[in-house]
């Protein structure tokens, strides 16, 4: 798979916790209207 994900599972977890909200949350157009502080967005 593209961008080192095995297992979609894992690519959500991984997507929740730098985003704050589900992959099918973001597609849909729910969820927080702006990114977390922190220092990837530094």
């Amino acid at each position: 798979m593209d961008h080192g994900f095995l297992h979609w599972g894992r690519f959500s977890q991984a997507y929740r916790k730098m985003f704050g909200e589900r992959p099918s949350d973001t597609l849909q157009g729910r969820g927080p209207a702006v990114l977390p502080a922190g220092p990837a967005y530094a």
